[in-house]
This record gives structure tokens, sequence and C-alpha cells, in this order.
């Protein structure tokens, strides 16, 4: 297969007043193209910092990172931007949708972004298959949560992106 994502000997602190918190050590992984992987753990374990790296928003203290033939830490900001753009969606785990937007806009933010044009029948499809369509102009205050995390997957989907990186409880 195709490696998609790997990672060799990442590690990651973070400091909290005095004290530094080892989220990640010396970690290896290796995701292949269309394979569908699942990272659990307890709060804490350092998920949601192995996503962050492996999206490029934020940098191993030390390892290497792949996406594709890339080795990340070779990239300038720009050229990591314009990866998470045309490669990577994201699921956060607060959603981040933005409430002064509808629904339809939030899913085509990461086009408008970008300066894409959105590919309406690709976003009609999604947002159909999430149970969406009919509320695409609602605002995300007037849906459950349930129905908010939908939204935040569609728009994750909305550039075609090779990777979806979900965040999730």
């Amino acid at each position: 297969m195709d490696t998609i994502i790997r990672m060799e000997h990442v590690s990651k602190s973070y400091q909290l007043g005095l004290k530094s918190i080892q989220a990640l050590k010396d970690l290896d992984f290796t995701a292949e193209r269309g394979e569908f992987v699942a990272i659990m753990g307890r709060s804490g374990s350092g998920k949601s910092t192995f996503l962050k790296i492996a999206g490029t928003l934020e940098d191993a203290d030390e390892g290497k990172v792949w996406i594709g033939e890339k080795e990340i830490q070779t990239l300038s900001m720009q050229e990591r931007c314009k990866m998470r753009q045309g490669s990577i969606g994201f699921v956060f785990q607060k959603y981040q949708l933005l409430p002064e937007y509808t629904i339809w806009d939030n899913v085509c933010m990461p086009l408008y972004i970008a300066h894409q044009n959105p590919d309406r029948d690709y976003i009609q499809q999604i947002l159909e298959r999430a149970g969406l369509w009919e509320r695409r102009m609602d605002y995300p205050e007037e849906l459950s949560g349930g129905e908010q995390q939908r939204v935040a997957i569609a728009r994750a989907m909305a550039a075609k992106p090779e990777i979806i990186l979900a965040d999730v409880n």
C-alpha cells in the first residue's frame, strides 16, 4: 500500500506552570492510503496532540513526520497551510463552527479560505447523506450537538481531502 502519514520517534511535551507534561514519547506510526485508523485512550493520553502533529497544526519536539512523500519539518508555514487546505480535513473536538454563518457556509468555509469554488453538487450530496440538507440555511445554534458534529464532518469532507483527522469523544 501507499503510506499517507508516517511518524518516526515523535515526542512532544508541554509546560504547565513549572511542570513538564510528556504528551507523546518516541512514537512511531504509519497509516496507509485508504486505511481507517482509530486512536483510542483515556483523556490526557496524547490523542489530540497526535492529531495536531499529524495534521501539521503543531510541531513535534523531536522526531520526523511525513504526509505522503513530504517531510513536514522541511516545509515553510505557507507550504504547510497549502497542504492542509488541499490534503487534510479536520473534525475538531469542539466542532469549531462559526456561529454567524449558515450550515452551508460553515461546510464551504475551508474552500472559501483557499479561494476555491465549492463543488455545489458534492456539498449537497454530503449534506444530504448527513441528514442536513433541509437545515443548510440554519445556523449552528439552531442545531443539536449531534447535528453540529455532522456539520463538522461535512466540512472536513468539503475539499475532498486525502486525509480526514477527527478528534471526537
